[in-house]
């Protein structure tokens, strides 16, 4: 089975399932926005914590050492990912638990901090005195930004293709929005629009609204069916078949003939497929 590809639940309390895999992950890692809100954090750790901010040559040496740490405890989160990934039975659904393990990862980050301290003695930083003393303070803020990150930051990060720039659509006498639809189906001379509010019916060729639904992020895994990526949980399949799987769990079977464009579609789009069971 190939790890990269494979579904890894991320359960963080008061924030939504999230599915990700290590494909996903280090896409995640090269966008530019993840970086800067990692900088935030490191930012904000710097200033507020009681330090002689006056002392720039403190002041800077604080902020590398944080910064460093911050690294530090990303590569411990990516690191436990791949673990799961490889380690779990393939029967098994593979979940990770960010509050469980960041018990394990603060104490590691926060040991390299006071083993680093003894750089900044010249420069009168108080506050790096021991493990026992910065475990629990550290433990609370970065408890605080990982709740930040699953709920807020990572549903905005993951918003692929163009969808989330174009807010409606006129399809017809319909003006939807682009994110209520499910998927799209041709029946004869008519058109089913199928939205999360319900099936609306088209009198139009599949055709000339595919010229429209041309600039939404989207795919066409049949030639009677269109798809939206933002519409799509996952993919699922074995050597006979391969289905999409959406948010609202239908189903849509991807054609034969088309199969192989469709799996590479997903992989540029960084979408799970999964093995059926």
């Amino acid at each position: 089975m190939n790890y990269r590809a494979r579904e890894i639940q991320i359960r963080m309390p008061g924030c939504p399932t999230h599915y990700t895999n290590m494909q996903r992950a280090i896409d995640i890692l090269k966008n530019p926005a993840f970086w800067m809100f990692v900088a935030a954090v490191v930012l904000i750790n710097t200033f507020v914590s009681p330090r002689n901010l006056d002392n720039w040559g403190g002041f800077i040496r604080v902020t590398g050492i944080v910064s460093v740490a911050a690294v530090l405890y990303v590569s411990c989160h990516v690191g436990l990912l791949y673990l799961h990934a490889r380690l779990f039975s393939e029967k098994r659904t593979v979940v990770y638990y960010p509050l469980f393990w960041i018990f394990l990862i603060v104490l590691i980050v926060v040991s390299f901090v006071v083993w680093m301290a003894p750089i900044l003695e010249p420069y009168n930083v108080p506050n790096f005195n021991g493990v026992g003393e910065m475990y629990p303070v550290v433990l609370i803020r970065l408890v605080i930004f990982e709740w930040l990150f699953y709920c807020f930051f990572v549903p905005i990060i993951e918003k692929r293709g163009t969808t989330q720039d174009i807010e409606t659509v006129v399809l017809g006498d319909h003006t939807l929005k682009v994110l209520d639809i499910l998927y799209v189906q041709a029946m004869e001379h008519r058109v089913c629009i199928y939205t999360k509010e319900g099936e609306l019916v088209e009198r139009s060729r599949f055709r000339d609204l595919m010229f429209i639904l041309n600039d939404i992020d989207g795919v066409q895994p049949h030639r009677s069916y269109w798809v939206p990526t933002h519409a799509i949980l996952h993919l699922e399949g074995d050597a006979d078949r391969l289905n999409i799987v959406l948010t609202s769990g239908e189903k849509i079977a991807v054609a034969r003939t088309r199969r192989s464009e469709i799996e590479e579609w997903a992989k540029e789009k960084t979408l799970l497929i999964r093995a059926l069971d």
